[in-house]
This record gives structure tokens, C-alpha cells and sequence, in this order.
């Protein structure tokens, strides 16, 4: 969900998509055998680095429907997991694992891993550390059949969350657990947590990251069929957007209109058309003031195809 400013920028590239955690390796390995990448993998000296590697591994092998070598590379990153001494690191290699077989349809090998991050998470001494880690393995269970027992670890991690010193990470961990909550339909808990994570929004200094988490949270109201709500909580977004200053050789000019854009994309995904075109408005009269000609270009095609998901496009 959040994302560096100065990062994307020096990439050229502008992307709506929502939250994504990483990217695929494919254009790294292309050409390279799954096995030769495996072993590959197996020479890195740090337990947790192999583990990474080996999951991604693993989904690109499922990917390509290899699902008997998927399994094999998992219990091989599965041994990497168990090698690593450090709490925090192991927990964090166990989440990335139950993320990965959730999504490979997985469920006991989801299982195993969110029991064994689970238990790597109660020895994490820091409570500020052990909550955010909490709030994301919830997360991660929340997509299964258990909601009692995802319930009482969103609870235990909710919690914890007012332990974490960053506005940033606590606003994260938030909005993990309020979107845990309302994908096990426990919708007053769901509330509580989106009052508390407007709240630590605002304590958040940087205009960008403030704008991207004030988006998610008007995504959630919405889902809940609080539309009024939802709509406060974008021109809060809204405001946050047009409030980013000027960074580095970013303009304020291009930061402003790339987060507009970023946020009419959302109201387009949910058919808030009108906003969504008052938002593009907004983001049309920035243009001229954005100096380099290239970024200028990247968000004029972006505003273009914007303008073809609206209705009257």
C-alpha cells in the first residue's frame, strides 16, 4: 500500500496498482532454469535472504503449474525458515511463507506457517515490533476459515498497536488489522480501528504516505456501506495530495497530480465517477507547472487513461 515517492519517480514509471509488496523476478531469471535458480539460492550464507528467494521461487514454479516442484522449493525454504535465529527475522520469513501458499491455494501449508510465525512472534520481546508483525499475520489468516481464531490474534495485535513510535508503521499495522476485521465481517471492530487509524493519519509528516493511507481507509468505509464517510475521508486524501511539497528534483507540481491520480483511481474502482472527475480536474490544471517535460508526459497519459474509465470517457 505505501510506497517511496522519490523511488518511483526515479523509475519513470507511473502504476495504479494498489499496494503491491515487491515485484516479480521474472525479468531477472529469465532463461534460467527453476532448478538452477533453486540451487542458486541455496549458496546465500544468510538463512533469511535464502528463504526469500526460495518462496519467490516457489510461486513462479506454481505459476508456471509446476506444483510438485512448487512443494519441493517450499520445503526447502520451509529449512531455511527453521535455521533463522533472530525472532523478528523468522517470523517475518514464516508471513512471507503463509502468504506465499495462501495464494497458492495451499491451506495446509498456510497453516504451517502461520502456526510456526505465530510462535516465532511470542518470543519478539518489543511490543511494538511483535503488533505490526501481529496485524500482518492476521492478515494473512483472515483469508482462511478460522475467523475466531483470526479474530482474537487481529485483537491481541490491535492492541500492541499503540505501542509502535512510528505514526507511519502504527497507521500500517491499523490499517492491516481494520482490513482483517472487515474480512471477517466484524464490522464494530472494523469501525473502532478506522477511528483510530484516521487519528494516527494525521500525525503522519510525509503528505504522500498520508494521502495513500487516508485513500485505503475511504476504500474500507466504502466496502462497509459507509459512503458519507468514505467521502470525508477522501478529501482528507484529497487535501493531503495537494499539500505534498516540492522533493529533491521532484517538483510539488508532479508529487501533487501523481497522488490525485492515484487517488482517482480508487474512486474509479469503486463507480465514485463524480469525484473521480473533479480529481482529474484538479490534477489537469498541475501540468503546466511540472518543469521536466518527461514526467509532465508520464501524467498526462496517465490523466488520458483515467478519463477512459469514466463513464463518458
Amino acid at each position: 500500500m505505501l510506497r517511496s515517492f522519490i523511488a518511483f519517480a526515479l523509475i519513470g514509471v507511473v502504476t495504479m496498482s494498489a499496494g503491491g509488496c515487491g515485484g516479480s523476478s521474472d525479468s531477472q531469471t529469465r532463461g534460467v532454469s527453476f532448478e538452477q535458480q533453486a540451487q542458486d539460492a541455496l549458496r546465500e550464507s544468510s538463512p533469511a535472504d535464502r528463504a526469500s528467494k526460495l518462496i519467490r521461487i516457489a510461486a513462479g514454479q506454481a505459476k508456471a503449474d509446476d506444483k510438485f516442484g512448487a512443494r519441493d522449493t517450499m520445503q526447502l525454504a520451509a529449512k531455511a525458515c527453521r535455521e533463522i535465529e533472530d525472532p523478528k527475522d523468522q517470523a517475518e520469513s514464516w508471513i512471507g511463507m503463509a502468504e506465499a501458499q495462501r495464494k497458492l491455494g495451499e491451506r495446509s501449508g498456510t497453516r504451517k506457517a502461520t502456526e510456526a510465525a505465530g510462535k516465532a512472534i511470542d518470543k519478539i520481546e518489543d511490543a511494538g515490533k511483535k503488533g505490526k508483525l501481529l496485524a500482518r499475520l492476521a492478515q494473512v489468516m483472515a483469508g482462511g476459515d478460522d475467523a475466531d481464531a483470526t479474530a482474537k490474534v487481529l485483537a491481541e495485535a490491535e492492541k500492541l498497536a499503540a505501542e509502535i513510535k512510528s505514526p507511519m508503521g502504527r497507521a500500517t499495522a491499523l490499517c492491516r488489522i481494520a482490513q482483517g476485521f472487515k474480512k471477517i465481517e466484524r464490522p464494530d471492530e472494523t469501525k473502532r480501528v478506522i477511528g483510530d487509524l484516521i487519528t494516527s493519519s494525521g500525525l503522519i509528516e510525509d503528505a504522500l504516505v498520508r494521502c495513500d493511507v487516508l485513500t485505503e481507509i475511504a476504500v474500507l468505509q466504502h466496502g462497509m456501506g459507509e459512503s458519507k464517510a468514505a467521502d470525508t475521508t477522501f478529501d482528507l486524501a484529497t487535501a493531503a495530495a495537494e499539500a505534498i511539497p516540492a522533493s529533491d528534483d521532484i517538483s510539488a507540481a508532479y508529487g501533487q497530480s501523481y497522488a490525485l491520480c492515484q487517488v482517482t483511481q480508487k474512486l474509479l474502482d469503486i463507480g465514485k465517477y463524480a469525484k473521480a472527475k473533479g480529481l482529474l480536474k484538479k490534477a489537469e490544471k498541475l501540468l503546466p507547472s511540472i518543469p521536466n517535460t518527461d514526467l509532465q508526459g508520464q501524467i498526462t497519459l496517465t490523466i488520458n487513461k483515467l478519463k477512459r474509465e469514466l463513464p463518458d470517457g
